[in-house]
C-alpha cells in the first residue's frame, strides 16, 4: 500500500513539474464572422500573433501586420467559406469566415446649391454596419470621353440606410457635365473586429420647432431627444421627393453627440434647411444613432 502511495505521490509532482515547465494553453476561441468581398477587417485577438493559417486563400486573404503583429488584416476576395487560425503565445483564434456578396447601390443626384457638386445617395442594403466605404466616380463629357476617375471615402454606413455624400466634380468645365455622364460604384469596405456598432435610431426622438416653409427651402428648429441610456453618435439629413416618390435631393449629413437621457438642453438644438428644388413634393428627415461596444479579447 506505501509503495502505490509513493508512486501516485511521483506521479503527482512530476505531472506539477510539467505544468510548472510548460503554460497551459488557453482554449481555442472560436468566432463566426460575415464579410463582404472587398470589405478589409482589422482582428486584434488580445496577444502579438505568432503564426496565422487560411484554409481557404481565394475567398480570404490574411495577413499579420508589422511590426509587432499585434493585429492582421482580412480581406474578402469572393465569395465563399474558410477558416482562419491565429496563434498567439498564450492561446488559439478560430474564425469562421462567411464572405458574400454586398449589396450596396449608389445614386448620383444633382445639387441644386452649385454646379460643382453633386450627392451621392450612398444605399446599404446589408444588415451589416461599415466604417467606411472606398468609392470610384468617372466623370465623362457629352461624348463618352472620361474626364476624371477617381476615388473618394465615406465613413460610417449603417445597415439597411441610405447614406448621402457630396461629390465636388473638378472638372474644367463642370455645367456641361450632365448626370447621366457620372456613374459611382463600391471598390472597398473596411471595419475594425474590436468595436460592435449597436443601432439606437429608435431610441432618438425630434420635434421641430419655428418651422416655416418658404418658396425655395422650409427651415427650422430641430430638439433632439436621446432616450436610451448610452451616449450616442447621430446624424440626420433630409431626402427630398417629387410627386411619384422618386429621389430627387438630399441634403448633407449633420453629425452630433447626445448624451445618455439628453433632452431639450442647448447642445441638442440644430437647424432644419431643406432645399425646394423644381418637382419638389414631399421630404422625409432621416436619423441615424448607434453606439460602440468593444468586443473582449479572444484569447
Amino acid at each position: 500500500m506505501r509503495q502505490i502511495r509513493k508512486r501516485v505521490l511521483a506521479c503527482t509532482l512530476t505531472m506539477a513539474m510539467m505544468f510548472c515547465l510548460f503554460p497551459v494553453m488557453t482554449q481555442a476561441a472560436t468566432r463566426n464572422m460575415t464579410m463582404y468581398v472587398g470589405e478589409t477587417v482589422l482582428v486584434y485577438p488580445g496577444k502579438p500573433i505568432a503564426k496565422i493559417s487560411n484554409t481557404n486563400g481565394k475567398v480570404v486573404q490574411v495577413k499579420r501586420e508589422e511590426p509587432d503583429h499585434i493585429y492582421a488584416t482580412l480581406v474578402a476576395a469572393k465569395t465563399g467559406k474558410s477558416k482562419v487560425t491565429m496563434k498567439t503565445g498564450s492561446g488559439t483564434a478560430k474564425i469562421n469566415v462567411t464572405v458574400k456578396k454586398a449589396d450596396i447601390s449608389i445614386k448620383v443626384l444633382a445639387d441644386d446649391s452649385s454646379d460643382s457638386y453633386v450627392y451621392l445617395a450612398v444605399s446599404n442594403k446589408t444588415s451589416k454596419f461599415f466604417e467606411q466605404a472606398l468609392i470610384e466616380y468617372t466623370i465623362k463629357d457629352t461624348e463618352g470621353v472620361i474626364l476624371k476617375k477617381d476615388t473618394t471615402r465615406v465613413f460610417n454606413l449603417p445597415a439597411k440606410t441610405v447614406t448621402p455624400m457630396q461629390l465636388y466634380l473638378d472638372v474644367e468645365d463642370a455645367k456641361s457635365v450632365r448626370l447621366s455622364d457620372i456613374s459611382a460604384k463600391v471598390v472597398g469596405l473596411q471595419n475594425d473586429a474590436r468595436n460592435r456598432y449597436v443601432d439606437a435610431s429608435s431610441k432618438i426622438k425630434v420635434n421641430i420647432k419655428n418651422k416655416f416653409e418658404k418658396s425655395k427651402e422650409i427651415t427650422g428648429t430641430l430638439c433632439w431627444n436621446n432616450t436610451s441610456n448610452q451616449a450616442v453618435s447621430l446624424s440626420y439629413y433630409a431626402m427630398v421627393y417629387d410627386s411619384k416618390n422618386r429621389l430627387i435631393a438630399m441634403t448633407s449629413p449633420t453629425y452630433m453627440m447626445l448624451k445618455a437621457g439628453q433632452s431639450n438642453v442647448s447642445d441638442s438644438y440644430s437647424s432644419l434647411q431643406i432645399p425646394k428644388p423644381k418637382g419638389y413634393h414631399h421630404y422625409k428627415l432621416v436619423k441615424s444613432a448607434y453606439y460602440v461596444k468593444f468586443a473582449p479579447k479572444w484569447i
